[in-house]
Order: C-alpha cells, then sequence, then structure tokens
C-alpha cells in the first residue's frame, strides 16, 4: 500500500505532532484544498497503511493520534520518508525530460506520448506539465496548449539559452562541474547525451584560449556559465538558431579584450563547420567582458546594493498606497532575489517579455507606476538598462502584497486553546468556542498548558486559557473549564475592541468632504496647485506642518500621474505628515502637466487627488477602492462631469 503526497504530509502531522489533531480543521490546512469527504478518506487510508506497520492511529472522539510504541511510530516515519525522497526524485526525473523535450523537441510531444514513454498515469503527467509551464514562466518562456491539441514554446532566442544552461546546471550540477571545471577530457555521460560532446569540447577550448592569451582571472562560478553559454549557443547556432541584434553595446569593441573573446568564438565556430552572424561573437564578447569586470550580481556588492533597491521600492510603496511594506522581511526578501535575477539575465544581454503587461496595466496603473521606479534605480546604481515591462514583474509583487494585506485586514482572530489536561474539557470547550464566535475566531490549536510552555505557538493573535499565564507571547483571556456567559461576554468585548485599536475603521464617506472636493480649480503648473490645496489642507488641520513642502519634493522626486484611461494624478506625501485621514478631489478647470510615477515623462490631467493617509488604519484600503473605482472609464469620466462637490460625494458614497 502507497500514499499519495497529500496523505503523506497528513500521516506525518499525526505521527510527529506531540497531541491529538483535531478533525477537520486542524487538517485543512495540510489537506492542499481537499474537502471534508476527501480527508476523511485520507485518514481511512492512512489508518489502513500505518496498521500494516502495527501502528494504530485512534480518531475518538474526531481527535486522531498514534497507539504504539515509540520504536514503532519512527519505524512508519522513517518510511514515509523513503517514500518521498523516492516521489521527488521521480518527479524530477520527470520534469526534467518534459522540459527538455518543450525546449529541444520539434514537434512537443503530447500528454498521451509523455505518459506512455515515461510509464505514468495521465493526471501524473498533466501534474508534471503544470511545473513545467511555472518553470518556463520563471525563465521568461511561456508553454501553452492542451493535453490533447498539443503544446508551444514561446520564447525568444536568448531566453531560451539563459534557460537551456540554467536546465543543466539545476538537473545536472555534478556532471556540468565535471565536464567544464575538473575532467581534462569529457566523458560520455548522460549531460553529453543531452548536451553534444563537440558543443562542450569547443566551449572549453574557446575559453582556454582566451585565457592563455590574457591575464584574466575568472571566478569557478563565472567560469562554469560561460562555459554552459558558449556550449549552449554553439549547440543552438549549428541548428540554425542565431539571436537577434542587441539592442545596445556596452563594451568598447576596439578593447584587446573584447576583440580576443570574439575572436576566440569564431574560431571554435569555424572548427565546427559554423558560419555566423557577427551578432553572436559580439554576445560572447559581451558576457565575458562583464564577468571579467566582477560585474556579477553573484558579488557581495550586488547584494547589497539590490537589498538597499528593494528596501527602497518598500519605502515608496509604503508612502504611495501606506501598507506597511517597509518592515516586511519577506517582501524586502523576495524582492532583492528577484533583482539579483534579473540583473544577471540583463548583464548577459537576454531581453525580457512579460505578456500580460497590457492588462496588468489597466488593472494596477499605480504599482506599474512604482515597477517603472524599480527600472530606473536599477539603471542608476547598477549599471544596467531595464526594460519597462520589467517594472510589470516588480509590481506584481507590490501588488500581490496588496491583495495579501487586505486580505489579512478581514481575516478572523487566531486563537489557541490552553487546558490543563481534560481531553473531554477542552473539545467540549474548543466546539463551544467555535461555534460562538465562529466569524471573528479561529482556533488553530488545542494544548495542554506543558505543551504550550514547552512548544509555544508562532503567529499567533490571542490564548483563551483555563489556567492562569504568565509572559505568553500573544494576549491572553482566562475562562472556566465550561464556557460561561461571563466568558463569552468578555471574549467579545475583547475581539470588538482589539479590531478597533488595531486599525481604525474609515469608508470614502469617512474620508470625502465638500469642503476638501474643488471644481475649476486653474493652475499653469503642478506647484501652484500643490501649494494652494496643501495650504488649505493644513489650515484645516488635517496635515502636520511641513506636508506642503513633502508634498512638492515628493511631486518632483517620484511624480504622481498614472496613465490610466482617464488620466489622474495623486499628489501625496508620507503618511508621518498627516493629522487625519482624508481625501482632497480637485477638478481642474484645464488640463495640468504632471510627472509620471517612475518616469521622467508628463502627462496632462483634470483629475488631481491627494489622499491623506494614516498607517494602521483602514485609510490606505479605502483609498485603494476609490482608486480602483476610477479605473471604470464610466466613473471616471462621471466625476469629471460633476458642477457640485456633493455630486462627487454622491457618486463615491455607494463604494
Amino acid at each position: 500500500m502507497t500514499l499519495n503526497s497529500r496523505q503523506r504530509k497528513i500521516a506525518k502531522e499525526i505521527l510527529t505532532s506531540s497531541r491529538p489533531l483535531l478533525f477537520p480543521d486542524q487538517f485543512l490546512g495540510s489537506g492542499a484544498g481537499a474537502d471534508e469527504a476527501r480527508l476523511s478518506a485520507d485518514l481511512k487510508r492512512i489508518s489502513d497503511y500505518c496498521a500494516s506497520f502495527g501502528v494504530e492511529i485512534s480518531c475518538k472522539p474526531g481527535l486522531y493520534h498514534p497507539v504504539c510504541g515509540e520504536q514503532a511510530r519512527l519505524y512508519v516515519i522513517d518510511r514515509l520518508d523513503e517514500a518521498e525522497r523516492e516521489a521527488s526524485s521521480s518527479a524530477r526525473g520527470r520534469l526534467g525530460e518534459i522540459l527538455y523535450d518543450c525546449m529541444f523537441s520539434e514537434p512537443i510531444p503530447t500528454l498521451d506520448e509523455w505518459s506512455e514513454r515515461l510509464n505514468y498515469s495521465r493526471p501524473t503527467i498533466s501534474s508534471d506539465v503544470q511545473n513545467a509551464m511555472e518553470w518556463f514562466n520563471s525563465h521568461n518562456l511561456k508553454l501553452v496548449g492542451r493535453s490533447r491539441a498539443g503544446y508551444s514554446l514561446f520564447y525568444s532566442e536568448a531566453d531560451l539559452r539563459a534557460a537551456a544552461a540554467s536546465y543543466y546546471y539545476e538537473f545536472y550540477q555534478d556532471e556540468v562541474e565535471e565536464a567544464f571545471l575538473y575532467a581534462p577530457e569529457v566523458q560520455t555521460s548522460t549531460l553529453t547525451a543531452l548536451l553534444p560532446k563537440p558543443a562542450i569540447e569547443a566551449a572549453k577550448a574557446c575559453l582556454n584560449t582566451i585565457l592563455k592569451k590574457t591575464d584574466v582571472s575568472l571566478r569557478n562560478q563565472d567560469l562554469l556559465n560561460l562555459s554552459l553559454y558558449l556550449a549552449v549557443a554553439l549547440t543552438r547556432c549549428e541548428r540554425g538558431f542565431n539571436v537577434t541584434l542587441l539592442d545596445e553595446k556596452r563594451g568598447d569593441h576596439a578593447a584587446g579584450l573584447y576583440r580576443i573573446a570574439a575572436g576566440a568564438f569564431s574560431a571554435v565556430a569555424a572548427d565546427l563547420g559554423l558560419r555566423l552572424p557577427s551578432v553572436e561573437p559580439d554576445a560572447f564578447a559581451e558576457r565575458f567582458v562583464a564577468a571579467q569586470a566582477g560585474d556579477s550580481p553573484d558579488n557581495a556588492d550586488y547584494s547589497v546594493i539590490a537589498m538597499e533597491i528593494a528596501t527602497d521600492i518598500a519605502n515608496t510603496a509604503e508612502k504611495v498606497l501606506c501598507i506597511p511594506l517597509s518592515r516586511d522581511v519577506k517582501f524586502i526578501e523576495r524582492m532583492t532575489n528577484h533583482i539579483l535575477q534579473t540583473v544577471r539575465k540583463l548583464k548577459s544581454g537576454f531581453s525580457f517579455a512579460n505578456l500580460d503587461v497590457a492588462s496588468f496595466v489597466k488593472q494596477y496603473p499605480l504599482e506599474y507606476g512604482l515597477g517603472l521606479q524599480f527600472c530606473d534605480l536599477v539603471s542608476d546604481r547598477l549599471g544596467v538598462r531595464v526594460p519597462e515591462s520589467e517594472g510589470a514583474f516588480v509590481a506584481m509583487y507590490i501588488a500581490a502584497e496588496l491583495e495579501r494585506i487586505t486580505n489579512t485586514k478581514n481575516r478572523r482572530k487566531r486563537a489557541v486553546l490552553v487546558s490543563i489536561n481534560a481531553l473531554s474539557a477542552s473539545t467540549l470547550l474548543y466546539w463551544q468556542l467555535t461555534n460562538q464566535f465562529s466569524s471573528q475566531l479561529k482556533l488553530v490549536q488545542s494544548c495542554t498548558y506543558n505543551e504550550f510552555i514547552q512548544n509555544p505557538p508562532d503567529n499567533i493573535d490571542l490564548i483563551i486559557s483555563t489556567v492562569n499565564m504568565e509572559a505568553t507571547t500573544a494576549p491572553c483571556l482566562v475562562i472556566s473549564p465550561i464556557l460561561s456567559q461571563r466568558d463569552i461576554k468578555n471574549i467579545k468585548a475583547f475581539l470588538d475592541s482589539e479590531d478597533s485599536a488595531s486599525s481604525e475603521l474609515y469608508t470614502l464617506s469617512d474620508m470625502l468632504f465638500p469642503e476638501l472636493i474643488f471644481i475649476g480649480e486653474d493652475a499653469a503648473e503642478p506647484e501652484q496647485l500643490l501649494r494652494k490645496i496643501g495650504g488649505i489642507l493644513f489650515e484645516k488641520g488635517y496635515v502636520k506642518e511641513g506636508y506642503v513642502e513633502a508634498l512638492i519634493a515628493n511631486e518632483k522626486m517620484f511624480g504622481s500621474a498614472l496613465d490610466t484611461t482617464v488620466p489622474i494624478a495623486l499628489p501625496h506625501a508620507a503618511p508621518e505628515n498627516s493629522q487625519k485621514a482624508c481625501i482632497a478631489v480637485v477638478l481642474a478647470k484645464n488640463e495640468i502637466p504632471f510627472k509620471l510615477i517612475g518616469r521622467n515623462e508628463f502627462m496632462k490631467t483634470r483629475l488631481i487627488v491627494f489622499p491623506v493617509l494614516i498607517l494602521n488604519t483602514s485609510a490606505g484600503f479605502s483609498f485603494y477602492s476609490f482608486i480602483a473605482a476610477l479605473k471604470n472609464k464610466k466613473i471616471a469620466e462621471s466625476l469629471l462631469k460633476c458642477a457640485t462637490p456633493e455630486e462627487v460625494c454622491r457618486l463615491f458614497g455607494s463604494i
């Protein structure tokens, strides 16, 4: 009997947990979206599987835990780990074959052909193909198609070469290092069955020629990257595929090192009987010169600069969207890694293509403006020209984080239930609390006092305990072993106070006031309007002293205009300049030129919105809904037609 990956994960949770797990609540997370019926069937199969090794899984009353000796429990865990390793190795092997077929086979096999050749079921291969699609997306390629109609790979030659080099190193790292770095002669191996031996030998000969003619010293990783690039490039050239001309040349063509690198490439290509366009040697020479100069994002300096750029993007997004990104370590880490990967590919002359840019910009114009700022920062600090389409990838990170935070704001509080030791009492309390506070509270764990002290849970908003506890990591409410009306009242009061204290609630009607809606304003240039509206906001107590200067400085540095269906400008200052949350709206008499966010271009608009936001409140999300409404062309045009401030308030009153 075998278990699938979901069942193995659930089985390990049961066998390694220090306390019984409640069905179904504590299994939904590991169930990968499975419903209660499927989870129930999974648990039955898990029980049968464990029983075959002499381990009983008790499930009374609705709490799952193993009944066995320690040695038997550990033996089953070892078997599960072994099965997981085998499944992972097999899945990785299938993925490798599918990736290779997609990049180098013509036509690409169908799902049935893969299923027959690899000897796995269609659902398994279908899952593998989905993984392949994700892999290609991460390498700027697009695999599309259907299981029966077949698949097609959309790519640029430069991107395909980069993906192929990554593929060889990712799936055959040991053989790649042996062939290019350590072995004097290339031995026949799995790698040489996929990457022709003559191409590998020619790549090594090319680099040896360059290194002998110069005093250049390369790090092993740079040498390996260049070798793989050469071998893949020569293989693709032999098959008639060539890169297109690079947009610009960063190297000095007259420099000796450049000429030597380009000449060495041409020589090994001639030895293979290849006649290549000049762009091929040039592309390699550019790459070699960059590596020789230490121009690699693997260097420590690049990592530091990449983190600084990621932090600057987070700070700017926080100011514009009023969401706490600058303190989100995981967001900055993801952004840093993305920047390093982007620079690595651009340094090699590879181009990017984001097929969803147009639709994404329409949906997330504000985030896209922040993504364009990323392009400028990388260009200024790392000397790499970044295409605007790459800004959309960065904007997707910001949009995803905003959606995540929005969801967090609306989620139930995560709580843990702590009792002395009585299992029956804790089960009763669990269901009493669940039924009483299902809309506000999510009980993620039930444990004894000793278990809690030994292994305190993370990411908890509230502790509900039948015993007094001190120095806890979250607020603690003490209740009786059987839930009383007084307990219910205390818990409700706490949850209500937490909601109001953690985030002051704002709706659009709380932020739009007739006194802050200006119709028919006339200004020759942005600063004139910013000073006037900023001064009014200060006089009425909505902003602090210094707001106007911060507003103007931010406009000059970052810009505020969005190139949406109906153009809009969003001049703003950092939240620390805010006193009371509000949105000021200007419907100007004539179009005023505002700087586009993240770009050195200007756009004329009659619609100017001044968001005054406060951190740790819902003001930012209400403003975000306001901007989302303005993406609707009909609403934006209706706003421009409003004749009185009251009409503007009524237009957005239902949002």
